[in-house]
């Protein structure tokens, strides 16, 4: 070690300086002082500087919590008003569905009750004045509607009542003895009623008969 009064070298067990008599016990204190003044010095920063690290370290974690947060919160609000546009356009559809439905209803009643309207308006009753089955088939057209829900009697009569108009006499004795017992019907004739003495409407409407009887 070196004296800390001359500056001179000397022996480490020596408690004198051999050059200027200075006590050395007071140099090692001084030096173990100064030894432990720059240990802490030399601590101090170090301590210091964990400090802030520390700090910086809770910052991040923070930030983070926070964008956490915000996320799972606009995902919540996202998810809420996607269901509840999703409720809204399923309801718009049903409602528009139930609407068209009715007003399809609507519809179809209305054009079956013209439908049936003008039937009945345009077509003869069947049997009016019960003494014909159609009373006006040497002047209109007869329908199809009109002859179709008719018995195969029923048919037969509205065929030769045609000809009964013209006072044909029936061979078939059915006929002859029904046609009598109308107050219409003179029966003038026994032999064939020729095309050329019925009408346009006459020979459409036993066409017409033809077909369903």
């Amino acid at each position: 070690m070196f004296c800390t009064k001359c500056g001179k070298k000397i022996d480490d067990t020596s408690q004198f300086c051999p050059y200027c008599g200075a006590s050395t016990s007071e140099d090692i204190e001084e030096l173990g002082e100064v030894k432990q003044e720059n240990y802490i010095r030399e601590e101090q920063p170090q301590y210091r500087n964990q400090e802030p690290q520390m700090k910086s370290n809770k910052v991040p974690i923070v930030v983070l919590g926070i964008v956490l947060v915000l996320v799972a919160g606009f995902i919540g609000f996202f998810l809420a008003n996607q269901n509840q546009s999703s409720d809204v356009a399923t309801s718009e559809v049903t409602t528009k569905e139930d609407t068209s439905a009715v007003t399809t209803e609507a519809v179809t009643t209305q054009a079956t009750t013209e439908a049936t309207t003008t039937e009945a308006t345009t077509q003869t009753p069947y049997r009016t004045g019960v003494d014909y089955v159609f009373p006006y088939s040497n002047t209109e057209y007869l329908s199809k509607s009109q002859v179709a829900g008719l018995s195969s009697w029923d048919l037969k009569v509205a065929r030769n009542e045609i000809f009964a108009r013209h006072g044909y006499i029936f061979k078939n004795k059915s006929l002859q003895s029904y046609f009598e017992s109308k107050s219409w019907y003179r029966g003038t004739r026994s032999g064939e009623i020729s095309d050329d003495e019925l009408n346009r409407y006459e020979k459409e409407n036993i066409k017409l008969i033809k077909v369903y009887e």
